[in-house]
């Protein structure tokens, strides 16, 4: 996961998260439920930026991969119960979607070298007579 219960309290407010998740009536956010929608986040992101970046992802991990689980998270967590998330965290999960949309397409890195877009940027050799290519390029 790229982000945990705790970065989730950080954002939302307690109140907010015992409303989003505690289906018990315990009084207390369901962190089972919170780590769940992490969880989901997660997923998401890597189905975004897999074809880019080899997973799993090493540590130490970009904090941009935090800010973002947790606004897609957020926005999980408010459709389970039906409920909208409001402007503040439309917005949020619609600008992690961009930004992740970005990274997928090169157009924004995660701070590390970009793997494919190195590989983009060599030029590639041709050889006539042994009919093979070269210099580690992409076609």
């Amino acid at each position: 996961m790229y982000a945990d219960f705790d970065d989730l309290t950080t954002e939302i407010d307690r109140l907010t998260l015992i409303r989003l998740t505690d289906d018990d009536n315990l009084g207390e956010p369901n962190q089972h439920v919170c780590a769940l929608a992490l969880v989901k986040a997660s997923e998401r992101i890597d189905s975004k930026i897999g074809m880019r970046y080899p997973l799993p992802l090493a540590a130490p991990l970009p904090g941009a991969l935090k800010g973002w689980c947790v606004d897609i998270a957020a926005y999980y967590l408010f459709g389970r119960r039906s409920e909208s998330p409001g402007d503040v965290w439309r917005d949020r999960y619609e600008r992690a979607e961009a930004d992740l949309d970005k990274v997928a397409q090169g157009k924004l890195t995660l701070g590390w070298p970009d793997p494919q877009g190195e590989a983009r940027r060599q030029p590639v050799l041709f050889s006539a007579r042994a009919g093979v290519f070269g210099g580690g390029g992409v076609l």
